[in-house]
């Protein structure tokens, strides 16, 4: 019958058994053979970085950081030179803590230690040894610099001290093995009094320091004050352990080298204060924020034999 052929020609097209769709093992590849061949440890066991590559992933590396120093560089230089004018600032001297000596030109000021005025004005910072500038600006974009003098505050001679104090931990280790019972005594009270010298060098370094930057012409002068930028205030603290920006909390900054001349670039309309090293032209740190008041230049100076200047 016509039916019983169309099933037969459909039957001869029937899949064949699953098993018969298996190859031959000729026609696919050993597992254990590609096993043994790539072995799994060529693959993920670390092999000796020879020399060479160690030297060029170094060279590549200072490449590196010496490109990353010059764009901060350019970025500083290219934000002094474009759009902002080069002010004289002056201080105020009514403003002036007595702690604080002003030179006659009004353009130098240094930490006396003792309180030194007669009379305490209203616009006179008492308790903090702050002083404001004379000038103030509510538009546009102006540029100064603040020079720190203070021995020691060079690189150099912070190098140096750094290897003495080594030097003396080295002469401090010599010895320890004789008279174990006598030295275990004694190293309880030098202990103790090496903890306090720490306190109170601790401490030292709190106290020595200095702010530069900027502040509202309102902001407050009198008694105990944290001089943040919520309080108007919008500074770099610089110290012999380290600098800062003032925001809350503190935020500790590293630039390249250490700064003996700041740039301050205030920049009213944009809303930002930005700090550079005005010598390297090194980009230090930048406040964003949204200025209502007058700003006027801001010091405030606790730091024995250290001067600030304002430059030009």
């Amino acid at each position: 019958h016509a039916s019983g052929r169309r099933a037969t020609s459909r039957m001869t097209f029937l899949p064949v058994p699953i098993a018969s769709c298996h190859h031959s093992p000729r026609s696919s590849p050993d597992t254990k053979d590609f096993a043994n061949k790539y072995p799994r440890k060529k693959f993920w066991i670390g092999k000796a970085i020879p020399h060479m590559v160690k030297r060029k992933a170094g060279e590549f590396s200072d490449k590196l950081l010496s490109l990353q120093r010059g764009l901060r560089q350019f970025q500083g230089k290219l934000l002094r030179d474009l759009e902002y004018k080069t002010v004289s600032v002056t201080l105020d001297p009514q403003s002036a803590s007595g702690y604080l000596h002003l030179s006659e030109d009004w353009k130098c000021v240094t930490y006396t230690g003792q309180y030194q005025s007669d009379c305490l004005l209203p616009q006179q910072f008492d308790c903090e040894p702050g002083v404001l500038g004379s000038k103030g600006f509510t538009w546009g974009k102006v540029y100064w610099e603040v020079e720190l003098e203070r021995e020691g505050w060079s690189e150099d001679e912070e190098e140096g001290e750094e290897e003495e104090e080594g030097e003396e931990e080295e002469d401090e280790e010599v010895g320890y093995g004789d008279g174990y019972e006598d030295w275990e005594t004694d190293e309880e009270d030098e202990s103790l009094g090496e903890e306090e010298e720490e306190e109170e060098e601790e401490e030292e370094e709190v106290q020595e320091s200095c702010m530069v930057g900027v502040a509202k012409d309102s902001v407050k002068r009198k008694g105990d004050l944290s001089l943040r930028p919520e309080d108007g205030v919008w500074a770099l603290r610089l110290s012999p352990s380290g600098i800062w920006a003032n925001t809350s909390p503190e935020a500790q900054l590293f630039p390249v080298l250490r700064p003996r001349r700041v740039g301050i670039a205030l920049d009213y309309e944009g809303g930002t204060v930005t700090f550079t090293n005005a010598e390297s032209q090194e980009l230090i740190y930048t406040f964003t924020t949204t200025f209502t008041r007058r700003l006027v230049p801001f010091l405030w100076l606790k730091w024995p034999g250290a001067r600030l200047l304002l430059r030009p």
